[in-house]
């Protein structure tokens, strides 16, 4: 019952939520756009316990969602799948570099701890065997996993 009293007593609660909603945008906008005594209430929310970032404007982000929403799905997908040619052949060769790994890896893997026999050599594993350069290692591909990285940061150097 005293919850409900406070609701509907309250200046931030009730009818006066849009009024706040809208105080609030203008404070993110533009902070000296509202009175010093909102400002600084602004200020003290920004500060509570839980907030990560500085809170941003919200009728951006819901003018956008807004005009998403009135695009046709097969639009939207078409403008998310505009891929370069030479993406997509990088992105074939990174396919076809990991399924060498997986089927040829172990011709090359460090199983001899003696080292007493010299390690095969194996092409397929070579990125440019596959046409991929240094400069390809810093581009991340749609693999499913980022697989080529791991493989260098859980022991690349006993596969090189």
């Amino acid at each position: 019952m005293m919850m409900k009293q406070f609701l509907s007593s309250s200046s931030l609660f009730g009818s006066n939520a849009p009024y706040i909603e809208e105080l609030y945008e203008s404070y993110l906008t533009d902070p000296s756009s509202v009175n010093a005594e909102w400002r600084a209430y602004f200020d003290e929310l920004q500060k509570t316990a839980g907030a990560v970032a500085k809170d941003v404007a919200h009728t951006p982000v819901i003018d956008a969602f807004a005009n998403l929403a009135k695009q046709s799905p097969l639009a939207i997908r078409r403008a998310q799948t505009v891929v370069a040619p030479e993406t997509d052949k990088k992105q074939v060769a990174v396919l076809q570099l990991i399924n060498a790994y997986r089927v040829l890896g172990s011709r090359y893997a460090a199983l001899d701890p003696l080292q007493l026999h010299d390690r095969q050599t194996v092409p397929e594993l070579d990125p440019e065997f596959h046409r991929l350069s240094d400069a390809d290692l810093d581009t991340v591909f749609n693999t499913a996993r980022s697989w080529v990285r791991r493989r260098r940061r859980c022991g690349g150097s006993s596969m090189r």
